[in-house]
């Protein structure tokens, strides 16, 4: 029988030799998302001297040039599918099946990818899908470690500490109800936030939705449990606690065409006060909406 180094030397080798991979990977997507920003002008510079908006944001055309008539988008798709089979290359053929990934590239029919993703969209979401390209490749890296057999070709899971179940994410929607003359949320659907690492817990990924749960299937089992109240003499319950708001939050998301979450914009991803702000402007754009409903 091998020494325990010996078991895993061959797991260890193809978990560095996946992190080589992707951060190649993730350097040419980079790289060509520089590229993209500075052929439409670069980035606006605030008065401390710090990058901010995209000056070319809305531009549909430069870009799409770029990566539809000179190839380059035909050359990402190709990047994808070959980092997507090299990661899981490095997986026993029964094992591939285990890994959920996103990061695929493949035609819609007679429509080619990069014309569907980038022809007459603004930079600004095309910026944005870069970096959702590099969040699924970090995803796909970290699952591969995660899919090789153990020692006698054993699979072991580990459960997910709790400390990295960090929030709760709800998806709701906001309605204005005409009989009653009120705007207010319906809450849609919960779902656990973790933090996913790798590298050994030396690099921490974006936070991600773990698994979402509908509210109204969740409901009678929401009613019937408890949360902590101070204020011994009136208990609350779970169901309480969510529909009457009782929770600090912050949004994160609105509706759009890409489906992107605010993070993603380009302006937001290296800014998390940005971000922020935009989440306030977001707020105030429901109060204003429903300020401006009524004459006084």
């Amino acid at each position: 029988m091998g020494t325990q180094p010996d078991l895993v030397r061959p797991f260890y080798v193809k978990a560095k030799e996946a992190e080589k991979l992707a951060a190649e990977f993730d350097q040419y997507v980079e790289n060509l998302k520089n590229i993209l920003i500075e052929e439409t002008g670069g980035r606006e510079e605030s008065s401390d001297g710090k990058k901010t908006e995209l000056v070319g944001k809305d531009d549909i055309e430069k870009h799409a040039d770029f990566l539809i008539n000179k190839k380059k988008g035909d050359e990402l798709k190709i990047k994808i599918n070959e980092i997507r089979e090299k990661l899981l290359a490095l997986l026993a053929p029964e094992e591939r099946n285990e890994v959920i990934s996103d990061l695929v590239a493949q035609d819609y029919g007679t429509q080619s990818w990069e014309s569907f993703h980038f022809e007459h969209s603004p930079l600004a979401a095309v910026v944005a899908m870069m970096s959702m390209i590099k969040n699924d490749c970090k995803v796909i890296t970290n699952d591969v470690p995660d899919g090789m057999g153990g020692v006698e070709s054993k699979t072991f899971k580990e459960a997910i500490p709790k400390e990295k179940l960090v929030k709760i994410q709800v998806m709701e929607d906001w309605i204005f109800d005409n009989t009653h003359g009120r705007m207010y949320p319906r809450i849609v659907a919960l779902a656990i936030v973790y933090q996913p690492v790798v590298a050994g817990g030396s690099v921490e990924l974006p936070e991600q939705p773990l698994f979402w749960i509908k509210y109204n299937d969740a409901r009678p089992f929401f009613i019937n449990a408890e949360v902590f109240n101070r204020n011994m003499a009136s208990r609350i319950s779970v169901d309480h606690f969510f529909q009457a708001r009782m929770f600090d939050s912050q949004i994160i998301k609105e509706p759009n065409v890409y489906d992107y979450p605010i993070r993603y914009y380009p302006e937001y991803e290296d800014n998390g006060l940005a971000a922020l702000l935009k989440s306030e402007e977001i707020k105030n754009e429901l109060f204003v909406m429903e300020h401006d409903l009524w004459e006084y």
